[in-house]
């Protein structure tokens, strides 16, 4: 019947292609992470040796978050991309506070990320609409991750005020007395000018004396 021959056809079939288990360690180290973003794209890498972009290959790279289990609020992200197929990690750096994202053109994105303890400039090539997103994720996270690495800035605000205060202060002082230190030479004029008056007055009634 059928059903036989496709059960014959099944036992042949597994005893010629027998199951294979992978043995070792099989984890990735993205198991206590979150894939928040990925895409398919051309990764390429800038050599200062060859003084131009090298490709580094084909795969998917994703933006993974994970938290610090002393800090939860505190966000922790990274940039990982692994080739396509056999899965070789071709970049893995982590988000970094003024981290440099720019759209090269309509279907690349460049960006600096850390390779081998070393800052490095990579392009991806992908769709436009990839790389548009890309861009928005990247830029949202570097700023999240910016504000949390400002230290006390609620000090660093209060002695900037504090210095602008002391600024403003010393000139509002000077301006204040300036009006006090030319007062009294307006007083001194007024003076003057009475002085002036009572004299010629003074005059006036000598010569009428003397007529």
């Amino acid at each position: 019947s059928l059903l036989e021959t496709v059960a014959e056809y099944e036992a042949k079939r597994a005893s010629a292609h027998p199951a294979t288990t992978i043995q070792g360690d099989t984890s990735t180290g993205e198991e206590n992470e979150i894939t928040k973003f990925q895409m398919a794209g051309k990764l390429f890498m800038y050599s200062g040796e060859q003084q131009q972009f090298v490709e580094r290959g084909y795969g998917i790279l994703k933006i993974n978050e994970s938290h610090d289990p002393s800090d939860w609020d505190r966000l922790q992200a990274r940039l990982i991309m692994r080739l396509d197929k056999s899965f070789r990690v071709i970049l893995n750096t982590p988000i970094f506070p003024k981290m440099t994202v720019e759209r090269v053109t309509d279907r690349s994105v460049r960006f600096g990320a850390q390779d081998e303890s070393q800052l490095r400039i990579f392009i991806i090539k992908s769709s436009s609409s990839d790389c548009n997103n890309l861009c928005k994720e990247l830029q949202s996270r570097i700023q999240i991750i910016e504000r949390q690495q400002v230290s006390t800035p609620s000090n660093i605000n209060t002695s900037t005020n504090s210095s602008n205060t002391s600024v403003s202060s010393d000139v509002g002082a000077l301006d204040d007395s300036s009006p006090k230190r030319n007062s009294p030479n307006g007083q001194r004029k007024r003076s003057h000018s009475k002085s002036d008056s009572d004299t010629s007055e003074k005059t006036n009634d000598l010569s009428k004396k003397s007529k």
